[in-house]
């Protein structure tokens, strides 16, 4: 499974590059907010028969940090029935997104 994110700040877009993750694998992601700069991470996820473009993994906004991630750090779960996210305020983990039809 690949997985390309890029940050993006206001007008500027940073490539963090892609990484390869096994099936069913977590991915984090770990952002220090100032809840000022509109910051977002963004990723496009593929793996064999499904593809998800554009995945908002993180947004510096109060309402993502702390009504979806539920802390700084977001635990994502790339699965074949969807796509998850640990919401740690909660103890839950929900699917948030569904595979684009390819």
């Amino acid at each position: 499974m690949g997985v390309h994110c890029a940050m993006v700040h206001r007008t500027k877009f940073d490539d963090l590059g892609t990484y390869n993750l096994p099936v069913n694998a977590f991915f984090n992601t770990t952002f220090k907010t100032t809840m000022m700069t509109n910051t977002q991470c963004q990723c496009n996820v593929t793996w064999t028969n499904h593809a998800r473009e554009w995945i908002l993994v993180f947004e510096d906004d109060i309402n993502f940090v702390d009504d979806d991630c539920g802390g700084h750090t977001c635990y994502w779960k790339f699965a074949d029935d969807g796509i998850y996210l640990f919401n740690f305020k909660h103890s839950v983990m929900r699917r948030v997104a569904d595979w684009q039809k390819w």
